[in-house]
């Protein structure tokens, strides 16, 4: 037999368990499926920009021999991206 504050904490951690399952049921009513990507317009006489373009900021102190070796290793498995500087 188990002493009753281990029952407690069964019961306790069980009706938590129950509780939050039941508000994420009572919530989901809420939620909204999105479209299907065919009921987007989109405008196919504008050509789609053939690059993205995106920047990465590296913080760094005191390692800017690292970043940058790194950085040019990275840049030269890739001939799309650009060099940095």
């Amino acid at each position: 037999m188990l002493p009753n504050n281990v029952w407690i904490m069964f019961i306790g951690t069980a009706a938590l368990f129950i509780f939050g399952t039941l508000a994420c049921l009572w919530h989901l009513r809420w939620m909204r499926r999105l479209p299907a990507l065919s009921e987007f317009d989109t405008d196919l006489a504008q050509p789609a920009r053939s690059t993205i373009r995106c920047s990465i900021v590296v913080a760094a102190r005191n390692e800017e021999m690292r970043v940058g070796k790194g950085s040019i290793v990275l840049v030269s498995r890739s001939p799309l991206i650009e060099g940095p500087g």
